[in-house]
């Protein structure tokens, strides 16, 4: 039989205490939510700004698992044109938009359970993950 080592955190509560003020809390989160908002009524269409911030989102997930694609490189693609990255990068990328993009369907179709959002997760592994491929 051999050993197994772990990482066994240490038990809560934490030592020292984190300090929380919840009157910040209880203030802090509307104003956000009001500056977001804010912010809806100055861009000049919000479909263009979900469109591009989808992309970005992907691509930052892609290259946290390896992934060498840039913006460009996905447009590119995108429109049928070679990228300047391996296919299979901006392949991948393009994976994890199609996952953002449904799970952003399923959302606006108030899907918003587990089990109901799991799909998305599946769209991003569909033909192969990163993980099958021999990528770290």
């Amino acid at each position: 039989m051999s050993a197994v080592r772990g990482c066994v955190p240490s038990s809560l509560p934490l030592v020292p205490p984190i300090d929380v003020d919840d009157s910040c809390l209880s203030t802090a989160a509307p104003n956000a939510v009001g500056r977001l908002d804010e912010v809806t009524t100055i861009l000049p269409s919000t479909p263009l700004f979900l469109f591009m911030y989808v992309r970005k989102e992907a691509l930052l997930s892609s290259q946290i698992e390896g992934m060498q694609s840039s913006l460009p490189d996905l447009l590119l693609f995108e429109n049928d044109e070679l990228p300047q990255v391996p296919i299979d990068d901006v392949t991948e990328v393009s994976k994890h938009v199609a996952a953002i993009d449904h799970g952003m369907r399923r959302c606006a179709a108030n899907v918003r359970s587990a089990p109901h959002l799991r799909p998305a997760s599946k769209e991003s592994r569909r033909n192969g993950s990163t993980v099958e491929r021999g990528r770290p």
